[in-house]
């Protein structure tokens, strides 16, 4: 709680000190989607897939997509080599994930073949370079429907091949189950992501300043429950 407390009285200090900080594509717009999309991943993944998973999306999966939109927004379609790199992250990270919820030789077999789901993915063009907009509102058809549905089939199948090649018990029952997690995840970020964007491009320093402030004063309650939770033992 005390961590939790400090770090976000450090993000509100930054928040604050907008005047210091700010520009379009400045050092806090990116801090605003890093945190949003780490909460969307953590909190599609953990559920169901456990809380490595849960870790590993909101530590890794979230600001990767986070910087990689913040890419996309200021310089425009990225190279074959930045793309790749990226996908290559995403497929060591859910390796990693799967290694910490299972075992090792699941976690390689797990992100080999997520690494040629991505690199698939890449070549069909539904890769998060291929849907990154910025609009006030969400958005939802065909646009959305087809690379989310697209990267949970391919992931899931990624899952399934892990298993079956490490003969785990569970491969078929892992695979629909991180397929359907990837499918969701990837619907809430392909729905929501360009409200997102257009938020953070548009927030105005008094916009910034009110959420450092609020966030300031969480981290302050945060640091004071490691006090009151004591007294509070103590009185009864």
């Amino acid at each position: 709680m005390s961590l939790a407390g400090t770090t976000l009285d450090a993000l509100g200090g930054f928040y604050l000190t907008y005047d210091l900080l700010g520009s379009k594509y400045g050092p806090l717009r990116t801090i605003t989607r890093l945190v949003t999309y780490s909460f969307i991943c953590a909190a599609c993944f953990w559920p169901l897939l456990g809380l490595w998973f849960g870790v590993v999306g909101a530590i890794a999966l979230g600001p990767l997509l986070a910087f990689e939109n913040v890419r996309h927004g200021s310089h425009g379609t990225e190279s074959r080599p930045e793309a790749l790199t990226f996908q290559g992250i995403r497929a060591v990270a859910l390796g990693l994930a799967g290694w910490l919820t299972i075992d090792a030789r699941f976690g390689a077999a797990f992100g080999l073949a997520a690494l040629f789901a991505m690199y698939v993915l890449y070549y069909f063009h539904f890769s998060p370079a291929d849907t990154y907009r910025a609009r006030r509102k969400p958005q939802l058809g065909t646009q959305v429907i087809a690379p989310a549905a697209a990267r949970g089939v391919v992931i899931g199948l990624a899952g399934l091949l892990g298993g079956a090649l490490t003969h785990e018990a569970g491969a078929l029952k892992f695979g629909i189950e991180i397929g359907l997690v990837v499918g969701t995840l990837n619907t809430l970020t392909l729905t929501f992501g360009p409200s997102v964007e257009w938020w953070a491009e548009n927030l105005s320093g008094r916009s910034l300043g009110a959420i450092g402030a609020m966030l300031a004063v969480i981290g302050f309650l945060l640091q004071s429950l490691q006090y009151a939770l004591p007294l509070i033992g103590l009185a009864r």
